[in-house]
Formats: structure tokens, C-alpha cells, sequence
């Protein structure tokens, strides 16, 4: 009995490390790098207080899939405003499983200090594959917030712009009109004095 017992643990420890080292063997063996940095996109400029900005951070495909970490002004953004990873299955020429990955930060502008307070919030993305440092790849690009005085103001100037645009415009279309006056007020004058010494003409 305790002979077939041990055969048993035997035979179960060995497909248990047999399994494990096809595993390993199958994640170095087929291991595909990504080739470029992941990219960014989505980013509006500039943005305001009360704004809501939505970035989304895309990796190259690779094999296994890469991690994708999102920091702001170089610190790791909470995980309330990160939507759920998502990564995109295709396969290769030789039929390995190549995966890309997508990461989408969101956040609310809402933080009192941009009411009087513009700022440059620098956003990276850090792609990890295992967390082998030698091929880990980052995307950064910044993010201009315009606080709300800013903004007010650049909107009153722009105001002040159109209005006096629409000034200069009005004030031309009235000279225009009033040369057109003189000139029809002078041509009736001309034809009023030709009419009258008409009568007077004598032909030879």
C-alpha cells in the first residue's frame, strides 16, 4: 500500500515539474519584444478646470503581453482613475499568440489649485514585459491645464478681438457708403447742368 501511494507521489510530482519546465521553456522559447515604445493618444490642448481628460496608452505586440503603468509628474496614478487593461490577441506568421496592450487613464479636473493656478502635468507610460528592465519601453507627453482665471481672461481677450474686428468692419462699410453718396449726389448734379444748357446747343 505505501508502495502504490509513493509510485502515485512520484508520478504526480513529476508531471507537476514536467509541466512547470514546458511552461518556463515555452515562455523564453516563444518570447517575442516589443520593437517601439508604446504610444499615447488622445490628448486635447490645452485643457481647463472642470475639464475631463481621457489618455489612452497602447503597446507594441509582443509575447507575453506587456504590463502597462501609468505615472503622473513621475508618480504611479491611482487606480481609481485607470480603466481595466485590455490586450489584443492576433498571431504571427509561424502561429505564435502575439498580444498588444491598452491602458486608458481618466481623470477630473477638478483640483482647487487649477482654479487660480496653471500648470504642465508631465504623464508617462511605462511598458514591462516580466519585469525585465533591460526591455522595458516608457512614452511621456505633457499635459498643458489652463486654471479658470487664465482661461477667463484668454476668452475676454479673444471677445475684445471679434468685437473689435466687427468694429473696423462696420466703420469701413459706412465710409464706403458715403463715397457712394457723393458720387451718385455728383453725378446728378452733372446731368441736372447738362440737361439745362441741352436747349442752348446749336449745331452748324
Amino acid at each position: 500500500m505505501h508502495t502504490f501511494i509513493n509510485k502515485c507521489i512520484y508520478i504526480t510530482d513529476y508531471y507537476i515539474v514536467r509541466s512547470f519546465i514546458f511552461q518556463l521553456f515555452s515562455v523564453f522559447w516563444f518570447t517575442v519584444l516589443p520593437k517601439f515604445d508604446p504610444s499615447i493618444s488622445g490628448i486635447v490642448h490645452p485643457y481647463r478646470y472642470g475639464d475631463f481628460l481621457a489618455v489612452n496608452c497602447s503597446s507594441d505586440w509582443s509575447n507575453p503581453a506587456a504590463t502597462l503603468t501609468w505615472y503622473i509628474n513621475n508618480k504611479t496614478a491611482p487606480l481609481n482613475s485607470l480603466q481595466p487593461q485590455i490586450n489584443e490577441i492576433t498571431r504571427n506568421i509561424a502561429g505564435f499568440m502575439l498580444y498588444a496592450s491598452s491602458l486608458q487613464l481618466r481623470i477630473n479636473i477638478d483640483d482647487p489649485r487649477f482654479i487660480t493656478k496653471s500648470e504642465i502635468l508631465e504623464l508617462k507610460c511605462v511598458s514591462d514585459i516580466m519585469g525585465i528592465t533591460s526591455v522595458r519601453r516608457e512614452k511621456k507627453a505633457r499635459v498643458t491645464i489652463l486654471a479658470l482665471r487664465d482661461a477667463g481672461h484668454k476668452q475676454r481677450l479673444l471677445g475684445q478681438g471679434n468685437n473689435g474686428d466687427a468694429a473696423n468692419a462696420g466703420g469701413s462699410c459706412v465710409r464706403i457708403g458715403t463715397i457712394h453718396h457723393y458720387i451718385c449726389w455728383l453725378c446728378f448734379l452733372l446731368f441736372t447742368c447738362w440737361s439745362l444748357q441741352l436747349p442752348n446747343c446749336h449745331w452748324s
